[in-house]
């Protein structure tokens, strides 16, 4: 029992909209984290690092280990967030 609490056996992904969860767990995959695999063997800030480098529209991501599962949290460029403001000339 004290082998399986030492692996990470739940990968949550929340936050997102245009990324789907599946395309961010496969990317994960290819980067080498998958489930079952040990935690200490993972760095959450090397996640969200490479995560931010590979999706420009994600601006922040948040990862950390809870227990056996491995929480990501993303916050996503959404186009109306950033709307710009015509400034009109003063007459």
């Amino acid at each position: 029992l004290l082998g399986l609490s030492g692996r990470i056996w739940e990968i949550d992904v929340s936050g997102n909209a245009r990324n789907s969860t599946q395309e961010i767990l496969d990317f994960l995959k290819e980067e080498g984290i998958v489930h079952g695999m040990q935690r200490s063997k993972i760095s959450c800030n090397a996640i969200a690092a490479t995560i931010r480098e590979n999706y420009n529209d994600i601006t922040w991501v948040s990862v950390r280990i809870e227990g056996t599962r491995l929480v990501l949290t993303v916050k996503e460029f959404l186009q109306r967030q950033w709307r710009r403001r015509k400034i009109l000339p003063v007459i």
